[in-house]
């Protein structure tokens, strides 16, 4: 007797790398039956987990390195920043945060967004990513891999100062005008002194806009999410953490990781559809839904 039983497609949603077949030597499955895939699924989360934790392993080991020992040199490559720009005349640090001091809340929301517009950001939007648009998650985080292992590379070969230690008349604003954050930690622990360049805070909240800029429908949504790192460009700059070339350098990284990450998502074997498609929001059929399709005659 035929297996009634119809195998389900593999999804390209969650838990898309589980697939049950009934055929020669496996039991019949009863009709309507839907495989289970919760370990599947927990597998593939761990590993995320478990990347995401590596990289910030390593970012924070570089940051060890490259402040124990970079300070007088980063000081030098900060002072030749300031010159290139000068040449350019993009030295832009020190209007951009006069402006902003001469109007008082605006040095509170730009300290805001600095301190809670970065981390809190970028795991939000790979979360959504992961749970609702599983192929544009891998874009951000293989984006991110990319231009981070670029970036780490940088800090270590060329450690730059950021504007508020260089000596050019720019202030430190969050520990003038934000005490919270000096109280938790700050500096001292959870950034890199001396890894101004390139500026992570703007280049990956850049691609975290426009990956999910591509995830949501709405237009109005989507120009507030691109909108977002154009806020951070602001705030780098009016909180006296990154030069004008820092931003330029994190914005062109975060661009070349997007342009590699479909080659390196290929070569990886994971071919699973367009960044822009959202195959996890597709019905899931039942196997009944199956049988009762390949039962109805074709019409015409």
């Amino acid at each position: 007797m035929k297996n009634p039983y119809t195998p389900l497609p593999a999804e390209t949603g969650a838990g898309a790398d589980v697939t049950v077949e009934a055929g020669e030597g496996t039991p019949e499955a009863p009709l309507g039956a839907v495989p289970s895939r919760p370990r599947g699924e927990a597998r593939t989360a761990a590993r995320e987990v478990l990347l995401v934790v590596a990289g910030l392993v390593v970012y924070f080991g570089v940051r060890v390195v490259v402040q124990d020992g970079g300070g007088i040199q980063a000081l030098a490559n900060a002072t030749a920043i300031i010159r290139f720009e000068e040449a350019l005349h993009l030295a832009w640090e020190v209007p951009i945060q006069q402006w902003v001091l001469d109007r008082g809340t605006l040095i509170r929301l730009f300290n805001c967004v600095y301190i809670w517009g970065h981390w809190p950001v970028l795991i939000g939007s790979m979360g959504f990513l992961y749970l609702r648009h599983r192929q544009i998650y891998r874009k951000l985080r293989t984006s991110m891999v990319i231009s981070g292992a670029i970036g780490l590379l940088i800090f270590l070969s060329f450690p730059v100062a950021p504007p508020r230690l260089a000596n050019v008349g720019v202030s430190d604003t969050i520990a003038l005008y934000d005490s919270t954050y000096q109280e938790v930690g700050g500096r001292s622990r959870f950034t890199n002194q001396y890894a101004a360049m390139p500026s992570f805070h703007f280049g990956w909240n850049l691609l975290a806009g426009l990956c999910m800029a591509s995830a949501v429908r709405r237009k109005l949504l989507r120009a507030a999410l691109v909108a977002l790192p154009i806020l951070m460009a602001l705030a780098i700059a009016a909180t006296g953490n990154h030069f004008i070339v820092d931003a330029a350098a994190g914005g062109a990284l975060a661009l070349l990781g997007l342009a590699l990450s479909g080659t390196v998502l290929t070569r990886a074997g994971d071919k699973r559809g367009r960044p822009g498609e959202v195959p996890m929001l597709r019905p899931r059929q039942t196997a009944a839904d199956q049988v009762s399709t390949a039962a109805t005659p074709p019409q015409g």
